[in-house]
């Protein structure tokens, strides 16, 4: 039986979609929602963030709200401080948060959380020519549980098309030439980018030629303007029972960003020694 912390239980109650699924999960995962809770409330952010979750309609969104408080935790945790938050990008838009590493300059946060209705969405939308009862199911499966008891399923997807496809047209017009930019892309996916063998490579080609939506037109956006994505994935479940939860993270530098835009080289090498422990950390899990 998971044991639910007092900021957990204040959290859920009266929410809109408390009693829908088995938030908050198991018990690492409970945990980790209460600790994430307590640095809100640390942040003097508790208040009006539980307020906003209450109302959201269904898990999916709750979930999506959730992964920016996440993001804000994970960088706290690793020397971050967040200096502002729901702060101002271009064109009136706002961003999740600001954040330095010691003396570096602001720098400004997108947080983007997507699902595995995206990853089939983007099936559908990419493979036009689907025989009918395929389509269908596919168009039935975005409803339903991210995971069916006894189903097996096979979802042949590059983990990144998604998770870029929703930086460019979500995260790119909200970022101004002035700072440092960064997305963070915390994902629920089937499979996620995290750990997977060629992420760097496909975000970096992503970056030098966008695989764009024919279909949109406001999808327009070039990358010059940010300086990197960090991928995170928390890593729980029976596998782990025991040992917490780990938050999994892989980052992909744009070098080809505008100077005015780039990450500061502290924050470069720290992602990328958090990605190489991460890769270290997953690769004993299946060893």
């Amino acid at each position: 039986m998971t044991i639910i912390g007092p900021f957990t239980q204040q959290f859920m109650s009266g929410a809109t979609w408390n009693g829908q699924d088995d938030f908050p999960g198991l018990q690492e995962m409970a945990n980790d929602v209460e600790d994430v809770l307590i640095f809100l409330d640390r942040e003097s952010l508790l208040g009006a963030f539980s307020a906003q979750a209450k109302k959201q309609p269904n898990p999916r969104k709750r979930d999506e709200l959730f992964a920016e408080a996440r993001a804000a935790y994970f960088l706290a945790t690793n020397g971050f401080k967040v200096v502002g938050w729901h702060t101002s990008g271009a064109g009136n838009k706002e961003g999740e948060f600001n954040i330095s590493l010691g003396g570096s300059p602001n720098i400004f946060v997108e947080v983007k959380a997507p699902g595995y209705q995206g990853e089939i969405s983007w099936m559908i939308n990419a493979n036009p020519k689907h025989e009918s009862p395929n389509l269908q199911h596919l168009k039935d499966r975005r409803k339903q549980p991210k995971f069916i008891t006894g189903a097996a399923e096979g979802f042949a997807l590059a983990p990144h098309l998604d998770c870029m496809n929703v930086v460019r047209k979500n995260v790119l017009p909200k970022l101004m030439n002035t700072c440092p930019n960064l997305a963070i892309v915390v994902d629920d996916c089937f499979i996620t980018p995290v750990g997977h063998f060629s992420l760097v490579e496909d975000v970096q080609r992503e970056f030098a030629n966008p695989v764009r939506d024919p279909n949109d037109p406001e999808d327009k956006y070039d990358y010059n303007l940010l300086g990197g994505v960090l991928f995170l994935n928390l890593n729980f479940g029976p596998d782990r029972s025991g040992k917490g939860v780990d938050y999994n993270m892989n980052f992909v530098e744009n070098q080809n960003a505008l100077p005015t835009c780039s990450l500061p080289a502290d924050v470069i090498t720290l992602f990328l020694n958090l990605h190489e422990q991460s890769d270290k950390r997953t690769e004993q899990m299946w060893s």
